[in-house]
């Protein structure tokens, strides 16, 4: 089935420095992230909006499940129409 000619090109990712030195701190590998933020990666690029914000704040959340390979992850980010800013990762907190 063909796309949508309407559609809009995904939003460029981009890692700020805090996020990579949080990622370093918590010695998470980028290749095992990558693995586990594979499929939501189209998602967080076409359409971020979907994921919680906090409180009007234009901070989102997205989740990610490590899995064994590294704790869960909460990572902060920001967008507009071009960029979703990748801000800050910590490991989950657990949910009860």
């Amino acid at each position: 089935m063909p796309q949508n000619s309407g559609e809009k090109p995904p939003r460029e990712i981009v890692e700020q420095q805090s996020y990579a030195v949080q990622l370093r701190a918590l010695r998470i590998s980028y290749r095992d992230l990558d693995c586990a933020l594979d499929r939501m990666v189209v998602a967080l690029g076409r359409r971020p909006e979907i994921f919680p914000e906090v409180l009007d704040t234009g901070v989102h959340r997205l989740r990610v499940n490590g899995y064994a390979r590294f704790p869960d992850l909460d990572i902060w980010f920001t967008f507009d129409p071009q960029h979703v800013w990748l801000h800050y990762a910590e490991i989950a907190p657990d949910e009860e």
